[in-house]
């Protein structure tokens, strides 16, 4: 049986694109949890995401002892601003 290829792990897809907008639009650090349910997806694979967002420089991620909030940047914001898109 052939092996698939391994999927690159730097890539941009829409459950990347919809957990950014959401905290966006949110304007404030958001549980995991919550951000799943925004988004319409599974809580494994939104803190799969927001690791991967997490290791890309996107987002940072302050634990707690209940909780694990996630944000946006300041250096992603900063560039945003820089752009122009908001």
């Amino acid at each position: 049986m052939p092996q698939q290829p391994k999927r690159k792990q730097g890539r941009i897809n829409n459950i990347d694109s919809s957990i950014f907008s959401s905290l966006f639009r949110a304007n404030r650090p958001l549980p995991v949890k919550k951000i799943a349910q925004r988004t319409n997806i599974a809580w494994p694979t939104a803190n799969q995401h927001v690791m991967k967002l997490h290791k890309l420089g996107i987002l940072d991620i302050v634990k707690s002892t209940r909780r694990t909030n996630v944000k946006i940047t300041r250096e992603m914001l900063e560039e945003l601003r820089r752009r122009g898109i908001f």
